[in-house]
């Protein structure tokens, strides 16, 4: 698997000099990443709000241009559960803060290399956590993959949960809404579907239908129909090997 990963500071050698020292740290952990570098926060804020985040780590500034690096966490969170945050600043005033947005890291600057090395380690395993959906059905606790899981569906509620090699649905209370799922690979093409991507055997654009792989096909609604579809082109579009 790629690790995506999401680099913003308004110093460009600040910026380029943290990519050298996390590429050649991945390299010697023999783990793919894929680099994409913001200057301003607003580049980054647009691809936030556009639906388009789909990075598993963010490396954050804490003060850049007119945002800091908490308001940056703050958008991030409301839209992705899962991502790694990690902060790299010159100051220290403002850590206690930053672990309210779930934050795996601070570190300060000039950037350590072997500091780096290990909040980067402590991101990989936030990360395999995360990627763990988990919930109790009738006094029995579930810890599911979330690659295992084909699709969320709203009854009532309640939501019912679908997996691979299981007939029967895993039914808990809430709402699909509430759900903090992968955002790279789980979407809604519904108000009451959330699915997964991975499972997704075709889009019949003639029908406004998706057809799961286990043969399930749900409708999409006129509201998600651009949007899943042009999420779906862009899923399979991207390298993840």
């Amino acid at each position: 698997m790629k690790i995506k990963i999401a680099i913003c500071d308004d110093e460009k050698h600040e910026l380029e000099t943290l990519r050298l020292l996390l590429a050649k740290i991945s390299a010697e952990a023999d783990i793919k990443t894929e680099f994409s570098s913001y200057n301003n926060s607003r580049q980054l804020l647009e691809i936030i709000d556009g639906g388009a985040f789909d990075f598993d780590m963010v490396f954050l500034d804490m003060y850049i241009d007119e945002k800091i690096g908490l308001d940056l966490a703050q958008a991030i969170r409301k839209k992705n559960n899962c991502c790694v945050i990690i902060f790299i600043t010159a100051f220290s005033d403002r850590m206690a803060e930053c672990f309210e947005w779930k934050v795996s890291a601070y570190l300060t600057k000039p950037i350590e290399k072997d500091k780096l090395a290990k909040a980067f380690q402590i991101g990989l395993t936030h990360l395999e956590k995360t990627s763990m959906f988990f919930v109790s059905v009738k006094n029995k606790d579930f810890t599911i993959p979330f690659d295992e899981i084909i699709y969320f569906e709203n009854n009532l509620k309640s939501v019912k949960l679908y997996r691979i090699n299981e007939i029967e649905p895993l039914v808990f209370s809430g709402t699909v809404s509430d759900i903090n799922a992968p955002t790279e690979y789980f979407h809604f093409c519904h108000k009451s579907f959330l699915v997964n991507f991975l499972h997704i055997k075709m889009i019949d654009k003639s029908k406004h239908n998706i057809v799961m792989k286990n043969g399930v096909i749900i409708h999409i609604s006129r509201k998600h129909y651009t949007g899943i579809v042009a999420d779906f082109t862009r899923f399979h579009s991207s390298s993840r090997l």
